[in-house]
């Protein structure tokens, strides 16, 4: 008897170092695939940590690494595809004009999806540049057969590559896990002790990204030199890692704002450390695909202070669930925060419209609802 069992092959250009929100959404894709019969297969550029492996349970993992040159990570794609014969691949995080398309295309995928969750602006070509991407580019659509953005944004961008064909793009916002974060408190008191040594009466900003210049976070730490000068019972919180973690923290360490600056490292009780804070804080000065650690402060009832950049102001209501401000504008992270600083009330109402918008706009059973509605058009 034939076997008519449908498998999906989800690769992502990811180190699973900890489970974040895609996490979240790969491990919510996949069970629901699985209670429709369906086999789900998750592929990262790393193994999955011993520690995280029960979050994946039931699910098979596996690993595509290009540490041992471009030769060996294509042949473990060939031997990838040959094992699961899958009816549709979906790429996260890789270029849709990556080689991998054509060649998954020959190992005999007939279902290719792109889901874009780059961030930045498109490169402009001219000349015999701007010819030969736009002669690549409908080679490439050839073989795709949906490319999903993770914002508005990132699907209007998308419509200016020379040569894409704008009815294979839709746009699927990402969504959070609100079981996770949600708006329950911790012990104020106790939790900022231990973590940081501060008090239930401190005014806690938290900023969580990685810690590269694209972030921004140079200016959220040249506000917290305005504010502190004003107000020292703030504390600012900024967890991620980074190639620029060491000169920011020098930064902090020049102004003198170890006490009340304290850079947490990679985390994973984010949610916690949210539910004890009182602004979230994103200073992104680059085109944003989406904003996940933006959602998830919005869905623990969270403010957010970000900047008009890519997608977020897609996520955040300007003056209802946080403020929208111009990036690289340390000035302006300075204003808003002050502003909150000295309302509470106004803050707890930020914080209840953010989880509803949240709620309404970016729940992750949505979203996987939405992407298996596209699967199923290919099956």
């Amino acid at each position: 008897m034939q076997d008519n069992k449908k498998t999906i092959v989800e690769i992502a250009a990811l180190n699973p170092k900890k489970i974040g929100s895609f996490e979240e959404l790969m491990i919510d894709l996949s069970l629901e695939l699985k209670r429709m019969g369906i086999e789900p297969v998750v592929v990262f550029n790393e193994e999955v940590p011993l520690n995280l492996k029960s979050r994946y349970a039931g699910i098979e993992l596996a690993r595509l690494s290009r540490e041992k040159g471009a030769f060996q990570f294509y042949c473990q794609l060939f031997k990838l595809i040959r094992k699961h014969k899958p009816d549709i691949v979906d790429f996260h995080f890789y270029p849709f004009f990556s080689m991998m398309t054509i060649f998954v295309s020959l190992c005999g995928v007939r279902n290719i999806i792109f889901t874009d969750r780059c961030s930045g602006e498109i490169e402009e070509k001219k000349g015999i540049k701007k010819i030969l991407s736009l002669l690549r580019t409908k080679f490439m659509m050839r073989f795709i057969k949906k490319m999903i953005g993770v914002s508005n944004f990132v699907v209007e961008r998308d419509k200016t590559i020379p040569g894409i064909d704008a009815s294979k793009l839709v746009p699927v916002h990402n969504g959070i896990n609100l079981a996770k974060f949600s708006c329950v408190r911790n012990d104020k008191e106790k939790f900022l002790k231990d973590m940081c040594n501060a008090g239930k009466d401190h005014f806690v900003v938290m900023s969580a990204t990685n810690l590269i210049k694209e972030k921004g976070i140079e200016y959220l730490i040249s506000a917290a030199d305005i504010l502190l000068k004003e107000n020292r019972d703030m504390m600012f919180l900024i967890v991620g890692e980074g190639k620029d973690g060491d000169e920011l923290k020098s930064k902090v360490k020049g102004l003198g704002l170890e006490d009340n600056i304290k850079f947490m490292g990679l985390r994973s009780d984010i949610d916690q450390i949210l539910a004890v804070s009182d602004v979230f804080v994103y200073p992104s000065v680059w085109q944003e695909a989406f904003g996940f650690a933006i959602a998830e402060a919005m869905a623990c009832g969270v403010p957010v202070i970000s900047t008009r950049v890519g997608g977020i102001p897609e996520i955040i209501q300007d003056g209802v669930t946080g403020f929208i401000i111009p990036p690289e504008d340390h000035i302006a992270i300075a204003k808003a925060l002050r502003e909150l600083y000295q309302d509470s009330v106004r803050v707890e109402q930020m914080g209840k419209k953010a989880r509803e918008r949240v709620e309404r706009y970016f729940n992750m059973k949505t979203r996987t609802a939405k992407v298996i509605g596209i699967y199923k058009e290919f099956l």
